[in-house]
């Protein structure tokens, strides 16, 4: 977050900035603290298809399955092998899924 920014205009900044796309609406799912870091989390509707985007910033872009959520891992194409998803990624992923199944 820059000086002044709210989470919510920092995160918009942010999917401008890294893949070019601003979504209509965003939704809070939360805010974690561990240690010294405060995540804000939230989640919009994707409106265009991923191929209108265009990476920034970054290593990948790409989705995700359920499977590779579980599994911890995902193929990265440009790296070309299997890598993993960090831990608290991970399990802010698994926590948004199941929120979604209880619906």
């Amino acid at each position: 977050m820059e000086a002044g920014e709210t989470p919510e205009v920092a995160m918009r900044r942010e999917l401008i900035e890294e893949i070019g796309y601003e979504p209509p609406e965003v939704f809070h799912f939360d805010s974690r603290q561990e240690g010294s870091v405060l995540r804000h989390i939230y989640h919009a509707p994707l409106t265009v298809d991923i191929q209108d985007l265009t990476l920034y910033e970054g290593w990948d872009l790409g989705m995700l399955t359920p499977e590779d959520i579980q599994r911890g891992e995902h193929y990265s194409a440009r790296a070309d092998e299997v890598r993993p998803i960090g831990k608290p990624h991970q399990k802010i992923l698994l926590d948004f899924l199941a929120q979604v199944d209880d619906k």
